[in-house]
């Protein structure tokens, strides 16, 4: 896996997302981030998929609550979705 500075990630990022390689993108040498490309999604480690599932759950539970929405709103339009898909 390649390893990119933030800024040095936004400049490469369409030759990046062209080279379909994972790239973990660092800030000050720390992780802040990674790219990894949708066709890979089989070579990546459970662990990081189970981390990245938990993380990204946890915003969207911290966006719904900030906007009032109840997660009983949120079935009932999955709800109304389905059926007028049949």
């Amino acid at each position: 896996m390649d390893t990119l500075g933030v800024k040095e990630f936004k400049d490469k990022v369409t030759q990046v997302i062209n080279e379909r390689h994972p790239v973990l993108v660092t800030k000050y040498n720390k992780p802040e981030g990674l790219y990894f490309p949708l066709s890979h999604l089989k070579e990546m480690p459970l662990d990081l998929k189970r981390q990245i599932y938990l993380a990204l759950s946890k915003k969207v539970i911290d966006k719904l609550e900030a906007a009032g929405i109840q997660e009983e709103e949120v079935l009932s339009d999955f709800d109304r979705h389905r059926d007028h898909r049949r």
